[in-house]
């Protein structure tokens, strides 16, 4: 963490910023930076949901799901869907959480709004939330 002065403070903002070790950075394998990138979102998904919504326990989509009766379409390997769900206890509605992390682009966010959309197809008899959560080491330009 370092301490930074944002060019647009927000309200409530800390004033510091999550940054990689430079050996890290620099000196590790591609692989490697990937498993951190997962981590990362995975984890900022979490704080999310549970921290600031109120969501509870997440569990991986491709354990099954929600309904065993649709367990074999969010086993399939091959289908291309999100990270996570969750039941809101205090909306009683499921919740289908995407997390993106690492270098998160427009181009990553808009891959996770395509599997929240392909989740929800499978998805839909139910009421439910879609939430996609992308946290970025890197700055980001307004057009990546």
């Amino acid at each position: 963490m370092h301490d930074v002065t944002p060019k647009y403070p927000l309200p409530g903002a800390a004033g510091r910023r999550l940054t990689l070790n430079p050996v890290y950075e620099y000196g590790t394998e591609r692989t490697a930076k990937n498993a951190l990138g997962y981590r990362l979102g995975r984890t900022m998904a979490e704080w999310a949901c549970r921290s600031l919504m109120g969501l509870g326990q997440t569990w991986h989509l491709e354990l099954g799901g929600p309904d065993p009766a649709l367990a074999d379409a969010f086993k399939n390997p091959a289908a291309k869907l999100p990270d996570l769900w969750g039941l809101h206890e205090a909306e009683k509605m499921y919740w289908l959480i995407e997390a993106k992390g690492g270098k998160v682009g427009v181009g990553a966010l808009r891959t996770g709004w395509a599997l929240l959309a392909a989740g929800s197809r499978i998805l839909s008899s139910y009421a439910h939330r879609r939430v996609l959560v992308g946290a970025s080491w890197q700055p980001q330009e307004a057009s990546s």
